[in-house]
């Protein structure tokens, strides 16, 4: 896989990490409700019974606990990602938009629009969107 490019944050459909975080939220009520039913059914059977099974339920509500607690933390971990690229990505299309659009009406002499594309190893590349004879102000490279 190569790197992650700018037109790859911009265009990524986040909807499926936040998809799939709801899937492990899901997932982490299912294994609550689930340890609450072994805990108050199998192992209080269980420990009221002299045989050879009572460790076994017991490690197994332990294991139920801790699945129930890992699908809790990797749905919080995608919830966290969706939100933070959700943000990084919409600023990113806003700084592109204005980048795009400029300033023609600057009274020191319009700004040119500027064009946002991937450059080498995962960086951003700005360039003017035209060239004038005078060349690039300071102005405009500055913003670039």
């Amino acid at each position: 896989m190569g790197a992650f490019s700018y037109t790859d944050l911009v265009g990524v459909d986040l909807g499926k990490l936040s998809w799939a975080a709801d899937d492990w939220s899901s997932m982490a009520a299912g294994l609550k409700r689930l340890r609450t039913e072994v805990y108050s059914g199998l192992l209080q059977l269980s420990d009221g019974a002299d045989s050879v099974t009572k460790e076994f339920v017991r490690k197994t509500v332990k294991e139920v606990a801790d699945l129930q607690m890992e699908a809790q933390s990797i749905a919080s971990v995608l919830r966290d990602g969706h939100a933070e690229l959700t943000r990084v990505q919409k600023r990113a299309r806003e700084l592109s938009a204005e980048a795009r659009k400029g300033d023609p009406g600057r009274s020191a002499g319009p700004d040119p629009g500027l064009l946002v594309s991937d450059g080498p190893n995962g960086t951003v590349r700005v360039v003017e969107a035209f060239c004038g004879v005078e060349g690039t102000s300071q102005r405009t490279k500055d913003l670039m």
